[in-house]
């Protein structure tokens, strides 16, 4: 889906999508959901097993991206 299209669909400006996107804090939660909604993205599950599976497929597709779009990724040091 476009961000024009999404953008259509829950109602707001695309700076707001894109706001939605970096996961910054000023756009209002029901945006969000809204948004999620939309995208099929569920927000609140509680079975650890369908969870992980879905960690595993987005890391699958993540790393059909390029590097130089991927984060680095940041190794916490919890040895305290």
């Amino acid at each position: 889906m476009s961000i024009d299209e999404l953008r259509s669909r829950v109602g707001v400006s695309k700076p707001t999508i894109i706001k939605i996107l970096q996961g910054d804090g000023v756009v209002a939660i029901e945006t969000y959901f809204e948004a999620a909604s939309i995208l099929g993205i569920p927000l609140f599950d509680s079975d650890d097993g369908r969870l992980s599976g879905r960690v595993k497929e987005s890391e699958k597709l993540l790393s059909l991206l390029p590097s130089r779009i991927r984060k680095k990724e940041m190794k916490l040091d919890d040895n305290f």
